[in-house]
């Protein structure tokens, strides 16, 4: 009975060893899964935070392609001002070198019948 008794003692206690050993080992796997939970917390945060940063990114870009082409505009607005100023300035210069002509004519008759006259 001594014998008996002493078996199921160890047998419980060998059982009893048993089941701490796997509570450690689930507790483990509860900790491990745990952190791999917060890993990928961690990971989703990173990826919308690259997110965030792509599309603001993607905003600047937009916002500088858009200041370039009202820059180009404004340029070509000025280039066509100062085309527009040139032919202007060509034009009164014609006009001008057309009166001037005509008043050297006009000076040139006057003359001509003066020396007439006399």
């Amino acid at each position: 009975v001594d014998e008996a008794d002493q078996a199921a003692a160890d047998k419980a206690e060998a059982a009893l060893e048993a089941l701490e050993e796997a509570q450690d080992r689930a507790e483990d796997a509860e900790k491990e899964a745990d952190a791999a939970e917060a890993a990928q917390e961690e990971a989703e945060q990173a990826a919308a935070i690259a997110e965030k940063k792509e599309a603001r990114a993607e905003a600047a870009q937009e916002t500088e392609e858009e200041a370039a082409e009202k820059a180009e505009d404004k340029a070509e607005k000025q280039v066509d001002a100062a085309k527009e100023r040139a032919e202007n300035a060509n034009s009164a210069k014609a006009k001008a070198e057309d009166a001037l002509e005509a008043a050297q004519e006009k000076a040139e008759d006057k003359v001509d019948a003066a020396q007439d006259k006399a």
